[in-house]
């Protein structure tokens, strides 16, 4: 019944979340604290379902009180995985993230476990790639401290997990060097974060030790992995002749990598000749193909390229 109320009370006083975002403003100018903010999010469980879309609006507003707030209700409700990911990811989007959100989320990447861990690390990615435009030299102080973590050699595994999901998600070439290193770790985990790491980093460097990986990796896993990150962008022209020997090897190149091979077919930037010489050639593989699923899957393939 209250969950009810709460949301109806919120987005009728308010009318929108806009005019809501205009009150906090003028709230902390008069006063100095956004009361209001507080005592609404803290009257909100985390499943309610103007939750999100109220701390959203605040983090649009995003002053160091806004922030403050933020965080207490994360501290509050530990283990409240809807209030974190809302909240966190939030903190993470902050155009002028404070010294405290940002110390706050690194604690809680380095002391969280699973979905919090990561999902806080990604956060302070996010935070980095804001202020390598807004703050360069902070956010550069900032990279350098998790790059140094990925070259100690006494740092732990999940700490170094870690520090990629930092590094990766904040997506800027700078990083390269140190993710790429990590990529011939011993550890197959290690490496395919490593590998997802790289997803936002277009360089020739990361291209050629990303054909390296798929095509020679010991680790399934991780050669999956190279799918996944490269098709976080348009797919560099580099790898058709790549995707096209994984469909063809149908001795070496296990059935589950073929299959995710033709996720690529989807993302090359190809002009209208090559889009149909390329269509051709799946409609052959498909003929060709033993297994039925990734025959499927091509043809499935052929067909959305003619419908682009």
């Amino acid at each position: 019944m209250r969950k009810e109320v709460v949301s109806n009370d919120v987005l009728t006083r308010n009318r929108s979340l806009e005019s809501f975002k205009r009150r906090l403003v003028e709230m902390e100018s008069r006063t100095g604290r956004v009361d209001e903010l507080e005592q609404l999010l803290r009257n909100m469980s985390g499943e309610d379902d103007a939750f999100a879309p109220l701390v959203a609006a605040a983090g649009a507003v995003g002053t160091p009180a806004v922030q403050a707030v933020l965080r207490s209700v994360v501290s509050e409700r530990p283990g409240d995985w809807r209030t974190f990911s809302a909240v966190v990811s939030t903190l993470g989007g902050l155009v002028a993230p404070s010294n405290d959100t940002l110390n706050f989320l690194s604690r809680l990447a380095q002391q969280g476990e699973g979905d919090f861990a990561t999902t806080a690390a990604l956060a302070v990615g996010a935070s980095v790639h804001t202020l390598s435009q807004t703050d360069p030299v902070r956010g550069e102080r900032i990279l350098e401290s998790y790059i140094a973590k990925t070259e100690n050699p006494r740092v732990d595994v999940e700490e170094l997990k870690e520090s990629l999901a930092v590094l990766g998600n904040a997506g800027l070439p700078s990083t390269a060097r140190a993710i790429l290193a990590q990529t011939r770790h011993p550890q197959a985990d290690v490496r395919a974060e490593a590998v997802m790491a790289l997803r936002f980093i277009r360089i020739p460097e990361v291209e050629q030790r990303l054909v390296q990986i798929i095509e020679s990796d010991v680790d399934l896993e991780v050669r999956l992995r190279v799918v996944d990150a490269l098709v976080h962008a348009p797919v560099p022209d580099s790898f058709l002749p790549v995707a096209q020997r994984m469909i063809s090897d149908v001795k070496k190149v296990p059935v589950l990598l073929r299959e995710k091979a033709v996720d690529l077919f989807l993302h090359f930037e190809l002009d209208e000749p090559h889009k149909t010489s390329l269509r051709n050639w799946i409609l052959l593989a498909s003929e060709r193909e033993p297994e039925a699923r990734v025959k499927s899957k091509l043809v499935s393939a052929a067909q959305e390229l003619m419908s682009r």
